[in-house]
């Protein structure tokens, strides 16, 4: 059993690490922030001995060097992050997965559904009316005046939100931009069907509520996925179901055509990041990130390339933060063998959960593919909460009935 002390103090290292990791209002600091952060998080498990057989993940710290003394070896340039981010990247996620098992998705739910529904009051009320709206500003600008165009203004537990071109503005939740709150709340929702066995619960439908309001096209994309799974599945009469699902369908196309935040956003990107690699010239953006990505990984098969921001390659194409997106810039960084065994066991760690939880193992599929076509959109690729999936495959050998709470104990009441 649990007590309420311990358990105070796990919510407080996750919603740390989550502030830490992805407010905008920790964006602007020095990377010995988060680091300093994970030191204690380390000095914590080894305290806790938490540290015990864990020789897979130093096999993986191990090939991770390998490969960073490789790329430096062949392409130069090498940096202070070559000794600290593969424990950021791999080992940290492995200590929280030591310290809280399964509990820790647990918290991280609890935090992104609590504050969603107590800040969607604020965000709702600020879209409606103009004078909120001019006072909340005022406060962002008192509570973090050096914000700049990108980044924006917060009060920590409450970002600014975005103009949309609607009635309603962007909502941003505790995230730097609506686009990151809607792959966090997707992550939510599929947290929330591992705990439920549930695809509709009343919670991920809360949850998918919220997510329309953050007008990302991300977000709709990877929300229509997961209906399309929950809709089919749900007890829901087959003549509802057909209804709901011709709607939805409606609704996304005649959204995507007469809306000029998606149709436009999609079209003009895309064109215009693909002709800048086509031409060799400079450029930004998801899809010129992607396909420079593509194009790194096919000159750098075996062992990658750009594992550190000192070793990436370097010219007329400007490598930027699209570079480091998704699973296509992984492959580029860490090349086809590593990168075959990280995603072979992020698959396994999400089948052995669905299996766990009484869901198809087929859903797996689903989750992964929903989750790197998010992580293809932001920079949270690294994230603890998105590596963890691999590290629970990586200990696949551990029994999850005697290193997780009890299913019954991690039931939500619906």
């Amino acid at each position: 059993m649990i007590n309420n002390k311990t358990k105070f103090i796990d919510y407080i290292l996750v919603l740390s690490f989550l502030l830490i990791t992805a407010s905008p209002f920790f964006g602007l600091v020095s990377v010995l922030v988060p680091f300093t952060f994970m030191v204690i998080i380390w000095a914590y498990a080894l305290y806790k001995k938490k540290l015990r057989n864990s020789k897979k993940i130093f096999l993986v710290l191990i090939a991770v060097y390998a490969l960073i003394i490789i790329q430096w070896v062949l392409y130069g340039g090498f940096s202070l992050a070559g000794i600290y981010k593969p424990l950021l990247i791999f080992f940290t996620p492995y200590i929280f997965y030591r310290l809280l098992g399964w509990k820790y998705f647990r918290y991280l739910f609890d935090i992104i559904y609590y504050s969603s529904i107590f800040t969607f009051p604020i965000y709702l009320i600020q879209s409606l009316f103009q004078p909120v709206n001019a006072l909340v500003i005022k406060a962002m600008d008192f509570a973090f005046p050096y914000a700049w165009t990108d980044w924006p203004r917060t009060i920590l537990f409450y970002s600014m939100p975005r103009e949309s071109g609607f009635l309603l503005l962007r909502n941003s939740g505790i995230f730097h931009e609506p686009g990151a709150f809607s792959l966090y709340l997707m992550l939510a929702i599929i947290i929330n069907t591992f705990f439920t066995g549930k695809a509709l619960d009343r919670k991920n439908i809360i949850l998918a509520i919220i997510l329309l309001t953050t007008f990302s096209t991300a977000g709709y994309i990877l929300l229509i996925l997961f209906l399309a799974y929950a809709i089919p599945k749900s007890k829901m009469n087959l003549i509802l179901k057909f209804i709901v699902f011709l709607i939805m369908i409606i609704i996304t196309i005649k959204t995507y055509t007469s809306q000029e935040f998606l149709q436009q956003k999609i079209e003009e990107n895309y064109s215009s990041q693909v002709n800048a690699i086509e031409n060799n010239e400079a450029g930004e953006g998801r899809f010129f990130g992607f396909f420079l990505a593509y194009k790194v990984f096919k000159q750098n098969f075996l062992f990658g390339n750009g594992i550190l921001m000192a070793n990436r390659p370097v010219g007329k194409e400007l490598i930027n933060s699209g570079f480091g997106l998704g699973f296509m810039s992984f492959l580029a960084n860490y090349g086809i063998i590593f990168g075959f065994f990280y995603f072979l066991f992020y698959y396994k760690g999400l089948k052995k959960l669905c299996l766990f939880y009484g869901l198809p193992k087929s859903l797996a599929i689903l989750f992964i593919i929903i989750i790197h076509a998010g992580l293809s959109t932001q920079s949270f690729f690294y994230h603890a909460s998105f590596v963890m999936f691999f590290i629970i495959g990586l200990e696949s050998n551990m029994n999850l009935d005697a290193f997780f709470i009890s299913k019954k104990a991690m039931l939500y009441k619906t």
